[in-house]
């Protein structure tokens, strides 16, 4: 009795309530008044727009109403980069997928920002550097304003800012290098007392493409019992190593030309394409040339005991084991001639369209006890600056920021994850270790603004692996002095410069 008198007294407060708002508190149209015939304001909570587009990516920062008012963009280009971001209206119809969406890019920054794009190609890659840089020079000397951006082979850009020839980007109001589409640790890596000279999007068919790592050719694998799986669990569970790679190339080298001796045509457990690519074997170990002590100075990091090490081992690897198969300008054919059961290249070689099976991985690391994979980026991907003094800085900014917004939502979900992770991954293995190889993606002062020392120091390391010597720490102590203070100096022109 007492459990039904409860139930009834809640029913009837529960009704008493519901009759005691309709009169008093809620009108006809569904809007409540205060009880004395008037009616509250209605408080409007404005809308937030949302951080991202339509497809889930985070959108940049450039307004919806940027508009330039049609002005041309004059663009120095790098020509013997330019197949990685540029495209003629041509080959824009050929059918190819890629070019296509490289060709769509251009003409959705010219319409988001009301601005036509004018290229100005000139040879700018290793050979032609000081000719493409002296032409940066001469425009900003004579304030003659011919170029607004940039694009050039990466390892001009900082020469060009350590001779005070580039606009601190730091200063754009729209370009923000903490965006998905640059880099984790780009910033921290090339900015000086808060300036910025150059930009490289990671998210890039440039980028992408030129990352390194190791292709394997599964018909030879295969013929030395080597499951594709068990690769990919190697490089999952961070035991991928120099000296597994070691271990899974043992008697693997095969007699193949008939000359009976080792030599080109001959099939080998690992290759090398050349000797630029022998730094990512460096890289691979977890070292850097230029590194930042705890309160943030920067310092040569080349006198570590590590370096000596691992140029031993590098040095061991290539040239002192049978299965490998040196550094030799015909190494680019190695792998698709069924040559090299490992290979250690650029991504970039996928677009040869080769026609076998192939699986990829990244750089080994030097131990166990290193943990993580490094990247590295070779060399023949492009860089996005601004001249110094240009009367043209904020729509350059834009320019460079809205390329760079496109490749992530454009361009690396097609060649990255439609062409590399799908039509040249057989298993969901196989796309987890490009994402690794893309997630570790590094970079080095040291490595970027090598040139603009008197000696460059990796190239002196690299000779000393081509060189097969391994008295690294005798030689380093003969130039340690002049690095550092070489170092010093290029920091200081850096930060002292305006802006």
């Amino acid at each position: 009795m007492k459990k039904i008198t409860a139930a009834a007294l809640l029913a009837a407060l529960l009704v008493l309530s519901a009759l005691f708002g309709a009169c008093a508190g809620e009108t006809g149209d569904g809007q409540t008044n205060t009880g004395d015939g008037t009616s509250p304001e209605v408080t409007t909570v404005p809308e937030t727009e949302s951080l991202y587009d339509a497809n889930g990516y985070l959108k940049d920062k450039i307004p919806d109403s940027s508009d330039y008012g049609g002005i041309t963009v004059n663009l120095l280009a790098c020509s013997g980069q330019a197949k990685q971001f540029y495209v003629d209206p041509d080959a824009a119809l050929s059918g190819d997928a890629l070019k296509n969406e490289l060709f769509t890019r251009m003409t959705t920054v010219e319409d988001r920002l009301g601005i036509k794009l004018n290229f100005i190609m000139e040879p700018g890659s290793w050979n032609e550097r000081e000719a493409f840089i002296g032409k940066v020079d001469a425009a900003v000397k004579n304030g003659s304003g011919d170029y607004d951006v940039v694009i050039a082979y990466n390892l001009n850009p900082p020469v060009m800012a350590t001779n005070g020839l580039l606009a601190n980007l730091a200063n754009a109001p729209h370009l923000d290098f903490s965006n998905p589409w640059y880099a984790t640790g780009f910033t921290d890596t090339v900015s000086v007392d808060g300036r910025i000279f150059f930009a490289v999007n990671n998210a890039d068919y440039g980028s992408i493409r030129n990352m390194a790592c190791v292709m394997f050719d599964k018909s030879l694998t295969s013929r030395h019992s080597i499951a594709d799986q068990d690769l990919y669990k190697t490089v999952i569970s961070r035991e991928w190593t120099f000296g597994k790679l070691r271990e899974l190339i043992a008697g693997t080298y095969e007699e193949a030309n008939g000359d009976s001796k080792k030599s080109y045509g001959d099939i080998f457990g690992l290759a090398v394409v050349d000797a630029p690519r022998l730094d990512s074997l460096f890289y691979g170990a977890g070292l850097r040339i230029v590194g930042k002590d705890p309160d943030g100075t920067v310092v040569m990091q080349m006198g570590d005991e590590k370096v000596q090490n691992t140029l031993e081992e590098i040095v061991d690897l290539v040239y002192k084991t049978d299965d490998v198969y040196g550094v030799d300008t015909k190494m680019y054919d190695m792998f698709k001639n069924h040559q090299a059961m490992f290979y250690v290249t650029p991504i970039a070689i996928v677009d040869q369209k080769l026609d076998f099976d192939f699986g990829v991985m990244p750089v080994p690391m030097l131990n166990a006890d290193q943990k993580e994979y490094s990247t590295y980026m070779s060399n023949t991907h492009e860089s996005w600056c601004v001249p110094a003094g240009v009367l043209t800085y904020d729509v350059a900014t834009d320019v460079i920021e809205a390329f760079g917004s496109y490749a992530y939502r454009g361009i690396a979900p097609l060649y990255f994850e439609t062409m590399l992770k799908y039509r040249y991954s057989s298993d969901d293995s196989a796309s987890q270790v490009y994402d690794i190889i893309r997630a570790d993606v590094v970079f080095d002062f040291g490595y970027m603004f090598g040139n603009s020392f008197s000696t460059n120091p990796f190239v002196l390391f690299r000779t000393q692996v081509t060189n097969q010597a391994t008295n690294w720490t005798t030689l380093y102590k003969k130039y340690s002095a002049n690095f550092d203070r070489e170092l010093g100096e290029i920091i200081s022109k850096l930060a002292g410069q305006q802006g």
